[in-house]
């Protein structure tokens, strides 16, 4: 599945896949509109992503780092498949079955 817009390229330096877990929250509110990055980096997520759990309830999800480590369905809405074991997503807790709502402030209905 692929943005109607291409993501910006990661840069090489990247904070390791190691912030804790509280980056994570679960709440209603829209994302923040993306902005532009600040000299220092490190706070800032690379992709904040939006989804819904099986229980319609939403959890907003902070990634810092790539690769992410998850598999997406093939048809929309965009549903995580599986989660590899080990991986930023894991760690995370991205959970098989949530569904994609919104990545990067952009909303899932325009996502292919």
């Amino acid at each position: 599945p692929m943005l109607e817009e291409p993501m910006p390229a990661a840069k090489p330096a990247l904070k390791p896949a190691a912030k804790p877990a509280a980056k994570a929250e679960a709440h209603t509110a829209p994302l923040p509109a993306p902005v532009a990055a600040p000299e220092e980096e490190d706070d800032i997520p690379l992709l904040p992503m939006r989804f819904q759990l099986p229980d319609k309830s939403f959890q907003d999800v902070y990634f810092f780092a790539f690769p992410i480590g998850f598999d997406l369905g093939k048809q929309t809405p965009l549903t995580v498949r599986g989660v590899k074991e080990g991986s930023y997503a894991e760690q995370l807790g991205v959970q098989p079955g949530w569904k994609i709502c919104q990545i990067g402030g952009v909303e899932g209905g325009h996502l292919k």
